[in-house]
């Protein structure tokens, strides 16, 4: 915890009586501000508090609690979470903790940028299946030597499919099928919901409303996962064979009817299937939402002090 009996950047220490005494400079403090820890940052007791140019007091949806008697605002900023900050993979935007301000008086402008951090992204999706096996090509059974010689002459009818079968002959070994297409990719997942922004309580006797100076932006909600890859084709069938009791030596009509001797030889092969279609992204996440912002005690509807949502 930060406060002022144990920060280094104090150029006064307490008085003995408690009461506001000392000066705190946050540009001197930047380095005790930044640790990674889940405990509030506090920062009471002093008498003049600055924020000087260029001064950034980061939270990272820590609980902030000022008490000092003056704020002077010289253009250094409150920032529940820089702009752009963006939750890991599958991780939900952390929300902006509470910010309580009191004070006797503002000097300058309190600029204040209330955010919760973007959604992570979602995780991608599977890869697609792989696609199924091509069907196999169609045998040729050849029958017995006998019954070979029946016939007058013996053809080998080369068909892609089962469409050629010739009554003198015999079918012939077909080709087989490619492979089938591979699976779509699976769609990937949601994106992570946007962190809320802080809470905001005020508490200030001399100041007015345009010294507060407000940016208010509620975390995005996380990109959708990406689509997941292709599948992988399918294999191929594979080729009809020549199977049973063959007469090798036998009349062969060629495909310009060319008598010759000869043994039915197979089809060729076939190819894999194509990939499949990559997937589609998934949905974004849900964006975060607005907290109360009090001042005074009063209840005050963001869009009446903010400079930028």
């Amino acid at each position: 915890m930060h406060s002022a009996d144990a920060d280094p950047a104090l150029k006064m220490q307490l008085s003995e009586s408690g009461a506001y005494s000392g000066e705190y400079y946050l540009s001197q403090a930047m380095g005790s501000l930044s640790e990674d820890s889940s405990e509030p940052i506090v920062i009471s007791g002093y008498q003049k508090f600055y924020l000087q140019r260029n001064d950034r007091l980061i939270t990272n949806g820590r609980d902030l609690i000022i008490e000092v008697d003056e704020i002077i605002g010289g253009g250094g900023k409150i920032i529940s979470f820089p702009e752009g900050a963006t939750a890991d993979v599958n991780r939900e935007g952390r929300h902006g903790g509470s910010i309580t301000i009191k004070a006797r008086k503002l000097t300058g402008y309190l600029l204040l940028e209330l955010r919760g951090e973007h959604g992570g992204r979602g995780i991608q999706g599977a890869q697609g299946d792989q696609g199924l096996q091509g069907d196999n090509g169609r045998d040729m059974h050849f029958v017995s030597k006998e019954e070979l010689l029946g016939y007058a002459q013996a053809y080998c009818l080369w068909a892609q499919g089962s469409r050629h079968s010739d009554r003198r002959g015999f079918p012939a070994p077909t080709w087989p099928a490619n492979g089938k297409p591979g699976g779509k990719g699976k769609t990937g997942l949601p994106g992570m919901r946007g962190g809320d922004v802080p809470t905001l309580e005020i508490e200030i006797e001399d100041f007015s409303y345009h010294q507060l100076q407000p940016v208010i932006e509620p975390g995005d909600g996380g990109r959708g996962g990406a689509g997941g890859g292709r599948g992988p084709g399918g294999p191929p069938g594979k080729p009809g064979q020549v199977v049973g009791t063959t007469y090798d030596q036998m009349f062969l009509i060629g495909k310009r009817g060319e008598r010759g001797m000869g043994k039915c030889s197979h089809p060729p092969s076939a190819a894999h299937g194509p990939p499949g279609d990559p997937g589609e992204e998934g949905p974004a996440g849900p964006s975060g939402t607005f907290n109360d912002i009090t001042v005074n005690g009063e209840p005050i509807a963001p869009e009446a002090i903010a400079v930028g949502t």
